[in-house]
């Protein structure tokens, strides 16, 4: 039993001291390389980053670990084959409209 509470504590503490750390399946490199983009197939972009964190529907959702600006990508699927819209969540303060303006 004190190896359980001992295990729980770690991940408490490695939870609230590595505030910065963030659980995704893709870099933002790797993301970046993958070139995914509009009209590209599910199959595609499943061999260009892998499997999404989470789907919805026809939404999937990858989760990008590091941190960088960029926190989670969502994917709409047409008919559930073709992208047809990309959503970029920014982590908060990442970003300003200065920024993305230009």
């Amino acid at each position: 039993m004190n190896k359980m509470i001992k295990r729980c504590w770690i991940i408490v503490a490695v939870l609230i001291f590595l505030h910065t750390a963030a659980f995704g399946s893709v870099t933002l490199q790797e993301w970046n390389s993958g070139n995914v983009g509009i009209l590209m197939t599910r199959q595609e972009v499943l061999s260009a980053i892998g499997s999404p964190d989470g789907s919805e529907g026809t939404t999937e959702w990858y989760d990008i670990s590091g941190d960088e600006g960029l926190s989670r990508v969502t994917l709409d699927y047409l008919g559930g084959e073709r992208v047809q819209a990309v959503h970029l969540a920014f982590r908060t303060g990442s970003v300003d409209l200065e920024t993305l303006s230009s």
